[in-house]
């Protein structure tokens, strides 16, 4: 099991109409949000972020690189991290002298971590069929006494968690909730696994996809993500990392990136340093990323 952290963005388009332009999380993906790398910098009432790296106009020991997602401190900047795991999440201290520290606003990604999705704080409301979700607080139009009981959801009580998707008791296939449909008692809801990727790209456009297994949540073994891409003749492909952290290696042995313009590879990456800006006019593409079993060493 290792970390894993790719941002990705792809443009498909006329080589004189793409552009690039930078896509990262800007949400976390569970309630401390460690591995969050967005760039929010201001805290939930609006005062601006002090750097990290400066003890002014508040002094600090925050200072071990190994609790930020960041390279360093300076990469840190002044956004919102929780590199002591502070029990809402995300914060920063203020350039405000008056004001040490806040916390941050930053939204639950909708998606869930594990298959069974206890941690899932999102607020999908709808079943996969369409329906609209009862509230937890609500017995009506299905009354229910098996799942009442706060300590069962990641929210703070059962107003909070609204009639949002939630698996207070567990279900095998995840989140879920009561319908408003008095004839649907309850249905599963389509969140998706945070991680996931791949899949195949045409036309023109700009698309951007998260491949992550961050600090708190490695991905399996043996786990890969394919893309492909097929642009239209006379296009152009421009490949853009934004965020990139594998595991390292000179021959890249272990866990890597891999891209293709037509069947020839292109290059192979692993590492915390970014690929270069890729761009290329052949029709058809492959971004493919590689994860596997932990090095002997």
């Amino acid at each position: 099991m290792q970390n894993l952290f790719i941002i990705a963005f792809i443009a498909i388009g006329l080589l004189s109409d793409v552009q690039a332009i930078e896509y990262y999380a800007e949400c976390k993906t569970d309630t401390l949000g460690n591995e969050y790398q967005g760039k929010l910098s201001v805290t939930r009432s609006g005062k601006t972020c002090q750097r990290w790296n400066r003890q002014s106009p508040h002094e600090h020991s925050r200072n071990d690189t190994s609790t930020f997602p960041d390279d360093n401190l300076k990469d840190a900047n002044n956004y919102c991290r929780n590199p002591d795991n502070e029990p809402e999440g995300l914060w920063c201290y203020t350039t405000d002298s008056n004001t040490r520290w806040e916390y941050c606003n930053v939204q639950q990604c909708e998606c869930k971590t594990a298959t069974l999705g206890k941690a899932y704080q999102g607020k999908i409301s709808s079943t996969r069929s369409g329906k609209t979700c009862q509230r937890w607080d609500s017995q009506s139009p299905h009354g229910h006494g098996n799942n009442n009981d706060p300590s069962k959801f990641p929210d703070d009580n059962l107003k909070d968690a609204n009639n949002y998707c939630r698996n207070p008791d567990n279900e095998p296939e995840g989140p879920w909730c009561y319908t408003t449909d008095s004839n649907t008692r309850w249905e599963y809801c389509n969140v998706k696994q945070c991680g996931q990727c791949g899949g195949t790209l045409s036309g023109t456009g700009e698309f951007s996809s998260t491949c992550v297994g961050n600090v708190e949540h490695n991905y399996p073994n043996g786990a890969n993500c394919l893309w492909t891409i097929n642009a239209e003749s006379g296009s152009s492909v421009k490949l853009i990392f934004n965020i990139f952290h594998l595991e390292g290696g000179s021959d890249c042995k272990y866990d890597y990136v891999e891209v293709y313009g037509d069947q020839r590879l292109v290059g192979r990456y692993c590492g915390k340093t970014p690929p270069p800006t890729l761009t290329s006019t052949v029709s058809f593409g492959k971004v493919s990323t590689h994860h596997s079993l932990a090095r002997d060493d």
